[in-house]
């Protein structure tokens, strides 16, 4: 019994206050069940008329007006019968209406849904009409309009076909009770059908959740418990829904805008405030939009709208249109390579939010007052983006000279800056002293040892480089002196004509190749007193010859050949230039060769050198406030890691289109350069390092500190190679970059946030 009741009811709810549900559900009954489920709630409808015919006519008569009870009751009871009987035909007639017409068959939901409302109807426009005055009759009259008024497709025919309704019905029922009585039917019908149709008793409960909801912290349970969810057919404007809606999604962005969509899809007759507030989120999402990048986002945050194109708001569906050709301009222009198409695509973009613009200004509120001004503001940010490209356009590249990975030749002279410690040495060593000493120059690798060499001043010497990394000195004796013979007779003729002097032949030296080689020394030697200059003979990673001596490649003959000209050749001076001492080498006592030796050191280059390196060679180049002094810090003035850092930032430049180098610009530069320079870190940390010293450098990379007594062979070892220097009680790298390369290649795996912490 229990479950008949509740179910009955709920068919009952669903008739009068959620209409639409009811069709969802009805629909999925058959004919035969509609029908059966008619029958089994018509006693319930019947029993709740009778308590509201009852409460009528107690009401009517306490006022004095009269109340044909045998009447009301018998339309009652007429009612309740014919509809089911009428839908009772409707189903045995089902079989011919489908034979007939096979294309057309009746919906149940009609026949459940007449059927509940047939008594209420039958009330009025039977009972009521011809049993009580104009004024009671019209109310209740109205009252049954006004719940089948959504059944007419609009709230204005609803109300049409009510007030003509209610207006026939009385002047037929009224006419020989007077003209009063027929205008009371008429008032008191529109009375009633407003009551229901528009349902204004809801006004005040909705009044009262919007505003507990202004100060709770759970807005959303007081807007499911507002008459938006007790009712589906409010044709009453609520106030402020709009703004309710909007407050919903700042309070939570994806469950406000399932409450407005909500609202719109199952809410019709409220659906235009929930436009308005989809309409004012769009408005806030769209002012966020700040370049030309931004304008892709705008089709996805219009999408949003129901796609319904006859219940949005005028001349939405234009703006949905407009916008997805510019969202789809807007992306072309982020997938363009060249500039030339860009502005091509930012001169269509602008024509489309100029035509944008004046649709939207001659399109009526909400849609042309929020449009309007964004496009505006959009066609300023696309002629602001033309005005840049066609400035990119006319950039010019800023020239990169500088190089690093290859030594600077005579033609980089340029970028030759510092080393005057080197050229006083070699001015004291060579030409100011009576003596012939050999002489070391000493470096770590990457320091612009062999860059030095090649770019010795012509002037005071006639240098001759060797680069003893080249296979043809490590052929055999007798190439080597050829080979010898041949750089020497090539440097004094870039200076000048060599004179008397015929050019080395590789057969003369086939035998007594040392013997042939003293011949033309001797030439030499004579051509050079001539010039009033000294022949300085450079022998490159000198390291090279004592590996070709140390697998008998070439003898020590050439070393004994070296001694020689050491001691006997006045005009000649020779300088060896490697990255070890003669004492870290062993097999060979190369001091015992290169007597009376002399050591030039190579290090880093001093600051104001480093400084003219990086701001001399490109004139256009332009630093911000501190990014030369960070260059420094990060470099330690080492020449390879400065000419690559410059190189990297000149080349990041171009691509930007910039001749200013910001702090930003800076940091992109330095992490392509742990990347270009990466065969330099490697060898670094890979060539003569022990275990224990990459134990040392990560954990000093890592910011912890590392105890002498712990590990003194290993932090002797790379305090002397230069890579570590004191720091107060402790050691640090002296190259930065070295610390930021090991902790991206070597360091443990890190978080992003510890990671940045540490660079």
């Amino acid at each position: 019994m229990l479950n008949y009741l509740r179910e009955s009811l709920h068919w009952i709810h669903l008739v009068f206050f959620k209409p639409f549900t009811f069709e969802a559900e009805a629909m999925k009954l058959t004919r035969s069940q509609s029908l059966i489920t008619l029958l089994k709630i018509t006693p319930i409808t019947l029993i709740i008329y009778s308590f509201f015919l009852a409460a009528v006519g107690v009401a009517c008569s306490l006022a004095g007006y009269p109340f044909n009870w045998n009447i009301v009751f018998l339309s009652l009871i007429i009612g309740q019968i014919l509809w089911p009987l009428g839908s009772l035909f409707l189903v045995m007639m089902d079989k011919a209406i489908d034979k007939v017409f096979s294309s057309v068959k009746l919906p149940p939901s009609p026949l459940l849904r007449g059927g509940i409302y047939s008594g209420m109807y039958m009330i009025a426009a039977i009972g009521l009409i011809k049993g009580s005055n104009g004024l009671v009759s019209g109310v209740v009259s109205g009252l049954a309009f006004g719940l089948m008024g959504w059944l007419f497709g609009s709230t204005i025919n609803a109300i049409a076909i009510a007030i003509i309704s209610g207006v026939v019905q009385g002047v037929i029922a009224q006419f020989d009770k007077g003209f009063v009585e027929v205008i009371n039917f008429a008032l008191a019908t529109a009375l009633g059908f407003f009551f229901t149709y528009f349902r204004p008793f809801y006004l005040f409960p909705y009044i009262l959740q919007y505003w507990r909801a202004g100060s709770s912290h759970n807005p959303f349970d007081l807007f499911h418990h507002s008459p938006i969810y007790w009712d589906e057919v409010i044709a009453i404007p609520l106030p402020r829904l709009k703004n309710w809606l909007v407050d919903l999604v700042i309070r939570d962005r994806k469950r406000g805008l399932e409450e407005i969509l909500f609202v719109a899809e199952k809410r019709p007759y409220q659906r235009k405030a929930a436009f308005n507030a989809l309409l004012a989120v769009a408005e806030q999402d769209l002012k966020q939009i700040n370049d030309i990048k931004g304008l892709v986002k705008v089709a996805s945050i219009l999408k949003a709208f129901p796609d319904e194109e006859k219940e949005s708001l005028k001349g939405l569906s234009e703006a949905q249109r407009r916008s997805n050709r510019i969202s789809t301009l807007a992306q072309d222009y982020q997938t363009r390579l060249t500039l030339d198409g860009q502005l091509k695509v930012l001169e269509d973009l602008r024509d489309e939010v100029e035509y944008f613009r004046s649709a939207m200004a001659l399109t009526t509120a909400p849609v042309g007052t929020t449009f309007q001004p964004l496009a505006a503001r959009w066609l300023s940010l696309i002629k602001d983006a033309e005005v840049e490209a066609r400035d990119r356009m006319q950039f010019s590249a800023l020239p990169n000279p500088y190089v690093f990975g290859n030594p600077l030749q005579p033609r980089d002279e340029q970028l030759f800056v510092g080393r005057r410690d080197i050229l006083r040495a070699l001015e004291n060593y060579i030409l100011n002293t009576n003596q012939r000493p050999s002489l070391l120059l000493y470096g770590q690798r990457r320091t612009g040892k062999s860059s030095t060499l090649l770019n010795l001043p012509r002037s005071q010497f006639e240098p001759v480089y060797i680069d003893c990394q080249d296979a043809k000195w490590h052929e055999s004796d007798q190439a080597f002196c050829y080979n010898l013979a041949h750089e020497i007779y090539a440097a004094l003729q870039q200076s000048e004509d060599v004179k008397g002097i015929s050019p080395p032949q590789l057969e003369q030296f086939a035998q007594n190749a040392f013997t042939r080689l003293d011949q033309y020394l001797d030439r030499f030697e004579k051509l050079s007193q001539q010039r009033g200059k000294r022949i300085l003979l450079s022998f490159d990673e000198y390291e090279g010859l004592q590996e070709s001596i140390t697998h008998a490649d070439i003898s020590k003959n050439v070393l004994g050949k070296l001694r020689n000209i050491i001691q006997h050749r006045e005009r000649i001076v020779v300088l060896v230039s490697g990255s070890h001492r003669f004492e870290e080498l062993p097999g060979l006592n190369w001091a015992s060769y290169l007597i009376n030796m002399r050591t030039l050191e190579l290090s880093f280059l001093d600051e104001a050198s480093a400084r003219e390196l990086l701001t001399e060679p490109v004139p256009k180049l332009q630093y911000e406030d501190g990014v030369v002094d960070e260059i420094l810090r990060l470099t330690h003035c080492q020449p390879y890691l400065l000419q690559a850092v410059a190189s990297e930032l000149v080349n990041h430049l171009n691509e930007e289109q910039k001749t200013v180098a910001t702090m930003a610009d800076l940091d992109a530069a330095v992490e392509k350069v742990l990347v270009s320079a990466g065969s330099y870190f490697a060898n670094t940390w890979r060539e003569d390092r022990s275990e224990e010293e990459r134990t040392v450098l990560l954990t000093l990379a890592l910011q912890e500190s590392v105890p002498w007594a712990e590990y003194p062979t290993a932090l002797r070892n790379l305090l002397n190679s230069e890579i570590l220097e004191r720091s107060g009680d402790g050691y640090q790298f002296t190259v930065e970059l070295f610390r930021r390369w090991i902790l991206k290649h070597h360091a443990p795996v890190l978080q992003y946030g510890e990671r940045e912490s540490l660079v």
